[in-house]
């Protein structure tokens, strides 16, 4: 079964951008639809799926930075990518600073942004660590409805596992005794590198210490158990978005 092509909302109050970038990406067998303005495109966010946004940061009577601000106060989480001038610097450092993926500088390589485009969609595998089948399956359950892959891992097969460090993420599920959840951790990290590890602790009286002392290595965030879905997917879109700044920084050359 064929992928369905991605599908990018551009925006600009400049008509004629809009309808270059528009037809590249068509041309390029993508699906990008086009908006005039801030206004128009949260409208179209409220009618239709995409992929990402691509806009312009500098237009009439809402900037990209507000647009950015309203598309997230909506509930929508897919990656931001602004078009910008060098006088924006200000704006777009702001911007990065609440979550924007990144910003390329007009006149922009074409080519380089395509490369980026091609795999905005891609995210990692989340893997849920842990020894409570019946409450894995139901967080992974949560997570693929979004959109995300996940696997579940008992704790006993971490030891010997292949490392993938295209992971996204790697879930643990606190609920061991104090020694193995701190030699799971650490067989994690050293087997993982970078993978960001986020930990769910429901016996935060008995485990309080181990998860001090997880956090202070480097652990990206704790959560109470039974897991809250939302902040959880709210953390990953987070994860998933550093790590799209990345490849676009990597492929642009424009680390800011």
């Amino acid at each position: 079964m064929l992928e369905a092509p991605i599908r990018e909302l551009v925006i600009d109050d400049d008509p004629r951008m809009v309808k270059t970038l528009v037809d590249i990406l068509r041309a390029k067998g993508h699906a990008p639809q086009g908006a005039r303005s801030g206004e128009e495109a949260l409208e179209m966010l409220g009618r239709m799926p995409f992929d990402c946004v691509v806009t312009d940061i500098r237009m009439g009577a809402m900037d990209g930075l507000t647009l950015f601000r309203l598309i997230r106060c909506a509930g929508h989480t897919l990656p931001v990518i602004f078009m910008t001038a060098y006088a924006d610097e200000d704006m777009v450092r702001q911007a990065l600073m609440e979550g924007v993926v990144g910003a390329v500088t007009k006149p922009f390589d074409m080519e380089r942004l395509l490369a980026f485009l091609n795999r905005v969609r891609e995210s990692g595998s989340v893997l849920i660590v842990g020894d409570d089948p019946e409450s894995c399956l139901a967080i992974g359950d949560a997570l693929e409805a979004r959109g995300l892959s996940a696997e579940h891992m008992p704790s006993a097969a971490v030891f010997g596992c292949v490392p993938r460090p295209e992971r996204l993420s790697i879930l643990v599920d606190m609920r061991f005794n104090r020694t193995t959840g701190l030699e799971i951790l650490q067989e994690l990290r050293r087997s993982s590198g970078t993978v960001p590890i986020i930990l769910v602790d429901g016996c935060r009286e008995e485990t309080g210490d181990a998860v001090d002392e997880a956090l202070s290595g480097g652990i990206h965030a704790c959560l109470d158990s039974p897991v809250d879905v939302d902040r959880l997917f709210a953390l990953l879109a987070e994860l998933r978005h550093a790590k799209l700044r990345r490849l676009l920084d990597t492929l642009t050359g424009e680390d800011r």
